[in-house]
């Protein structure tokens, strides 16, 4: 076989595995000229929303250690869209949908554009985290969507917890996150070795093969690292 053919094979092969795991972005802000609908226009704006959707995405990747094998990450994901409607909550994803309240971004006091850069990175950890399917607590799933957020530097300032706050390790939000972050530093790559037995089911026995202890006992040493903070 000559050289050129194999970099041709070569190059139609990484051309497929790319157009097979390339993600488009799109927004569909639903009523541009209602107060929310102008307020994400002039202070987030599309552009910069498809930016930080394909940011997050690539750091959530990282983060799962899916970047090298695209095979490990959640399949069939191709378009990811972000819209903008009236309603009375703040954000829900669903599939991959984003769906953020124009209302929320209208009575927003502070710097809108963060706060929403902080719900795509939490709501996108949800797109492409495994849910052992559909078994793991889901305070186990909003813990690792915000340790997703806090490492890419978007702890929630105002309202946050600290390290070693909580009653139960599966709490949710920032107290299992910060608790999974903990985890992280007694195992490089916890988090991500978690997601990825995550694909086929849970067991609360996934912390005792990774950590050597079970959750129960690694959320002891936690809480007595950091003197029992509530």
């Amino acid at each position: 076989m000559s050289t050129q053919l194999i970099i041709l094979i070569t190059s139609l092969v990484v051309l497929l595995a790319y157009k097979v795991t390339a993600v488009t972005y799109g927004v569909y802000n639903a009523y541009p000229n209602s107060p929310g609908g102008v307020r994400f226009e002039a202070e987030i704006g599309s552009d910069y929303t498809v930016a930080t959707l394909s940011k997050a995405t690539n750091f959530i990747w990282e983060t799962f250690q899916q970047t090298e094998n695209p095979n490990d990450r959640k399949p069939g994901i191709t378009r990811i869209t972000v819209h903008v409607v009236p309603w009375k909550g703040e954000v829900t994803t669903k599939k991959n949908q984003l769906y953020i309240s124009s209302i929320y971004i209208q009575n927003y006091e502070g710097d809108i554009r963060r706060e929403i850069t902080r719900v795509i990175y939490h709501e996108l950890t949800h797109v492409w985290q495994w849910t052992g399917m559909g078994r793991a607590p889901k305070g186990l799933l909003e813990g690792i969507a915000d340790y997703v957020k806090i490492k890419a530097g978007y702890a929630d300032e105002k309202y946050g917890k600290k390290q070693g706050d909580g009653e139960r390790w599966d709490e949710g939000a920032e107290i299992t996150a910060y608790f999974l972050e903990y985890c992280n530093e007694l195992r490089k790559g916890f988090v991500a070795e978690l997601n990825a037995k995550m694909k086929n089911g849970y067991e609360e026995s996934f912390f005792r093969e990774l950590l050597g202890k079970s959750v129960e006992k690694v959320w002891d040493d936690y809480k007595d690292k950091y003197g029992h903070k509530d």
